[in-house]
């Protein structure tokens, strides 16, 4: 139950990041810098690996870093994803976007944790990585090599959200048997493994839905 509060909490301050964004055009700036802009971005990308890893490696027990890093860690990636937000607004899809989101995170973690046990035998998690490796590989390669690039992004789409749907199945499956063997509970570590998942499932139904409208307009 903490771990889904945390993931609640996530969003409520992405939320505010964003408005806040919203507000000062802070990424537009950013972006409309040339390569600095760029340059700003890469770093910023980079800080944020540098705190997963963090955020991974610290000690349980270490209550006041985990929740440290764990705030700029989201607060970082709030900011990132604002212009995947921006282009829900402008395509007119946001709310739909979101709406979905929000039902495929509680009918996955509904089932996940409940019926995960039944339905998932084996380390499903393990192999759903292996795929997800495949698929961004592909995804970078087909990049430079298909002449049709509109719909291959569409169905790359399609794809990586069949990829982090399963992912999140998975990892509800998990949290349950977490929980069950867990002495130390570290909250910021654990939501983190399911923002990261919604947050990927979201920015897939934004291009999916974009794409789609812009498709249905032609």
């Amino acid at each position: 139950l903490n771990t889904y509060l945390y993931v609640v909490l996530t969003f409520l301050i992405m939320g505010g990041i964003f408005v806040i964004d919203e507000r000062f055009k802070l990424m537009f700036k950013i972006m409309g810098m040339g390569m600095v802009g760029v340059g700003i971005l890469i770093l910023l990308f980079l800080v944020e690996l540098g705190l997963v890893y963090a955020l991974q490696n610290i000690d349980n027990e270490n209550i006041v870093a985990s929740h440290a890093v764990w705030i700029s860690l989201i607060s970082i990636l709030g900011f990132l994803i604002t212009t995947s937000i921006y282009f829900g607004a402008i395509s007119g899809v946001l709310y739909q976007a979101i709406v979905l989101t929000i039902l495929v995170t509680v009918v996955t973690g509904y089932i996940g944790y409940y019926y995960g046990d039944k339905l998932i035998s084996v380390d499903f998690e393990r192999y759903l990585t292996y795929a997800l490796i495949a698929y961004v590989i592909t995804y970078v390669v087909g990049s430079f090599l298909v002449k049709d690039t509109e719909s291959f992004f569409y169905v790359m789409a399609a794809i990586g959200l069949v990829i982090f749907v399963l992912l999140l199945l998975a990892y509800n499956k998990n949290i349950r048997k977490r929980a069950a063997e867990c002495t130390v509970p570290n909250y910021p570590k654990e939501s983190f493994g399911l923002i990261i998942k919604i947050v990927n499932v979201l920015q897939q139904l934004l291009r999916l839905l974009g794409k789609g409208k812009g498709r249905g307009r032609k």
